[in-house]
């Protein structure tokens, strides 16, 4: 991985100090983020369809695929969701709004003003919060 990926990234020094660009760190800008985007793509476009070198002649992915008992129904991407949610519980302010990682929300279905309700989101969906239902909660 650091050959095939990390070594093509700008800002990459190398693990010899002598042999380390100057202005190496000058270049060095990724967010975790783009971090993950780059490893998720790397796994999946290279190191996955490479040919397993315990195996010599299936890659990684058809090494799976063939210890599977049966082929795998796919899953709605939607239905996953809830697997990747934090829950947080929050009071419905005045105006029929909630606040949730310093942004206010407002939504027609939402609680009374003093009524608690659970709010999920996951990291990457939390400006479309509003398409996942606020649960009601009584004390």
């Amino acid at each position: 991985m650091n050959d095939q990926l990390f070594s093509t990234l700008s800002g990459y020094t190398g693990s010899n100090v002598q042999e380390r660009p100057e202005d190496a760190e000058k270049d060095a800008r990724l967010t975790l983020r783009e971090l993950e985007q780059l490893l998720v793509r790397y796994i999946v476009d290279r190191y996955n369809p490479s040919i397993d070198a315990r195996m010599g002649d299936q890659t990684r992915f058809e090494r799976w695929e063939a210890g599977l008992p049966t082929v795998p129904v796919p899953i709605p991407e939607r239905d996953l969701d809830i697997c990747l949610m934090k829950q947080s519980r929050r009071t419905v302010q005045r105006g029929g709004c909630l606040q949730f990682q310093n942004l206010m929300y407002q939504g027609e279905y939402l609680a009374s003003y003093g009524e608690i309700v659970w709010v999920s989101s996951t990291h990457t969906l939390e400006s479309s919060m509003s398409n996942f239902p606020f649960k009601r909660y009584r004390h």
